[in-house]
């Protein structure tokens, strides 16, 4: 029988042998040794089965036991669970095959293929049927003599799905970089390019290999590259501000060379890149030919003075005046009959200058032209600068205003 004996302050279990009183108390108190140190023994190994237990129920990788032989699971640990989608009771005692692994029977990849399976990505089934992409190892171990598979995964199926949004994202703006028109580009804060878009072999007409290794003075002309650097240097210093919008962008129009000489002019859109700390890393930006836009507005300018020419060099006195009798525009006749400049004139209200009045006259034909759409022709005589002057007038509607010729 067990019995408690209290030796100072220390607490010893043994068995009551009758042994001390037929061999001496030498023997007794070894046997009392003997099993107070097996009972520290088997607290020792409890302690030890509670820490592994503890540890495979917390680990973060998913950890399951096959027996071989059956291929039936015999032990699961909560992360291996909830990675499936089912209890771990649920689990233990079913077969792994066409159940958690898509391997049909006798198809075993470890056991019935001898295949190396260490830190693999595999597929592996959830109790719904759908598919978990995971990182697996299988090592072949003894319990109590008899072997075992021993499998450990990590589920990465989140991040092979924001690898596949990534990979689809970088195709299409791969694509979409490929075939525009416009140069995308990426710089550091010293104008040193790191990439640039395959169009840039169109509008400059070099390969991206080339234009990376090309510094900027070398890109654009002169002034453009000492206007390009003194507008960087400018946003670089505006950055410290705290009151400045940091996603900014900036709009530039500079003259680029193409490499067999010609000069291109571009326009170029352009913003900060940033690290987590929100200081400044790069330039990235989207460069476009407008020199198609260039020639029309060099043509627009030309037809403009052209028209400027034409319109002044008519003797007759025009003037366009818009609905609220604002004069917009009047030729050089007009206003030298009225004794002015043609800025001067421009600007001030027609029955002002030219009736002397300070609101419309009754008689005013301008009144008449803007409820008529038709071409009205009057003649009035007006006290300008001569006692009488005799003017016959034409107005028509353009362009939403009225003309007065």
């Amino acid at each position: 029988m067990v019995q408690r004996l209290f030796l100072g302050q220390t607490l010893f279990f043994g068995e009551a042998f009758i042994l001390p009183f037929l061999f001496g108390a030498s023997l007794g108190g070894l046997a009392w040794r003997c099993q107070e140190k097996l009972k520290q023994s088997r607290d020792t190994l409890n302690d030890s089965v509670v820490i592994q237990t503890t540890l495979m129920e917390n680990l973060s990788a998913g950890v399951m036991i096959i027996e071989p032989s059956t291929r039936k699971i015999e032990y699961v640990n909560e992360t291996a669970a909830l990675l499936f989608g089912a209890d771990k009771d649920s689990l233990i005692g079913n077969q792994c095959y066409s159940f958690l692994c898509p391997a049909q029977e006798e198809h075993c990849p470890i056991y019935d293929l001898d295949h190396d399976i260490d830190k693999s990505e595999v597929e592996m089934l959830g109790i719904d049927g759908s598919t978990r992409q995971v990182i697996k190892s299988v090592k072949r171990i003894r319990i109590k003599g008899q072997e075992k598979l021993l499998e450990c995964f990590i589920d990465i199926t989140e991040k092979k799905q924001i690898k596949a949004a990534l990979d689809k994202s970088e195709r299409y703006y791969r694509l979409l970089a490929e075939n525009v028109d416009d140069v995308l580009w990426k710089a550091d804060l010293d104008l040193n390019f790191t990439y640039v878009s395959p169009s840039v072999k169109k509008l400059q007409g070099y390969t991206f290999e080339e234009f990376v290794q090309l510094p900027f003075d070398q890109m654009v002309t002169p002034e453009s590259y000492a206007f390009a650097l003194q507008r960087l240097e400018k946003e670089i210093g505006c950055d410290e501000d705290p009151e400045t919008v940091k996603d900014r962008s900036v709009l530039l129009d500079l003259d680029m060379m193409h490499k067999d000489g010609r000069i291109i002019p571009v326009e170029i859109k352009a913003s900060f890149l940033r690290d987590k700390a929100g200081l400044l890393t790069g330039v990235i930006g989207i460069t476009r030919d407008i020199s198609e836009r260039k020639k029309i507005e060099k043509e627009s300018l030309n037809a403009k003075k052209e028209w400027e020419r034409t319109f002044d060099a008519v003797s007759d006195l025009i003037a366009i005046i818009d609905k609220n009798y604002k004069i917009l525009r009047v030729n050089k006749a007009m206003a030298d009959r009225l004794g002015l400049s043609q800025e001067e004139v421009e600007g001030m209200l027609c029955y002002n200058v030219i009736h002397g009045e300070d609101k419309p006259p009754e008689h005013c034909p301008h009144t008449r032209i803007l409820s008529n759409p038709e071409e009205i022709t009057v003649e009035r005589s007006f006290n300008w600068h001569d006692p009488q002057f005799h003017l016959a007038l034409k107005l028509l509607k353009i362009f939403r205003r009225t003309a007065v010729l």
